[in-house]
């Protein structure tokens, strides 16, 4: 079970039904020990994910106006993949929701209508997947970049000329990246650092 000292420290859940009573009841659940966000269709949900922190669970019913639960959090996959997707489903319902898990869409599903341990039970569960995602992915990070910062301190050591060409070629990438507004433009840095190295 999550451990929070403040408000603020809990993890950010996003609940998507467009029935309000099943909102309040997830909210009423779920408020004591998450943040939770609520809202009633797929275009509120997409809004709320690119305008806000990085949500850690996504729970959504299946069956939305306009866009159904399983689009939708493909969708959300594509903007934030490190969120954890869980979906709400009828009895009826149960052989979409496990097609929807066998392609790897979401991490899980909950039969409605739910008790309220179950549900802490699943959101818990989502909520460690998605911590082991951001702990794993930053961890990797930091040893590539560590590894980077070794091998272009190397690079200046053995040969300041090829370094001051990847400083230049870095600074280039950066701006053009920067000017194409690319995510991830860390990557682009490190390939610019990188191609002085892989062509001694």
């Amino acid at each position: 079970m999550p451990v929070s000292t403040t408000t603020e420290d809990r993890p950010r859940i996003l609940c998507v039904d467009d029935d309000p009573d099943v909102l309040k009841g997830l909210g009423r659940v779920l408020g004591n020990r998450y943040r939770v966000t609520t809202a009633t269709c797929a275009g509120d949900a997409l809004t709320a994910i690119q305008a806000s922190a990085e949500f850690a669970v996504v729970v959504s019913d299946l069956h939305l106006p306009q866009v159904d639960g399983v689009e939708l959090l493909t969708r959300i996959r594509g903007i934030s993949p490190d969120t954890v997707r869980v979906l709400l489903t009828g009895h009826a319902e149960i052989d979409d929701a496990v097609g929807a898990i066998n392609d790897g869409q979401i991490f899980s599903f909950i039969r409605k209508p739910c008790h309220a341990e179950q549900l802490l039970k699943q959101v818990d569960a989502a909520v460690q997947q998605f911590t082991l995602l951001t702990d794993r992915r930053e961890l990797l990070e930091r040893t590539l970049h560590g590894s980077i910062h070794a091998l272009t301190d190397l690079l200046a050591l053995t040969c300041p000329a090829a370094f001051g060409r990847a400083t230049r070629l870095k600074r280039y990438a950066s701006d053009l990246a920067a000017a194409l507004q690319v995510e991830d433009q860390w990557q682009i840095e490190v390939a610019a650092m990188l191609s002085q190295i892989l062509s001694r």
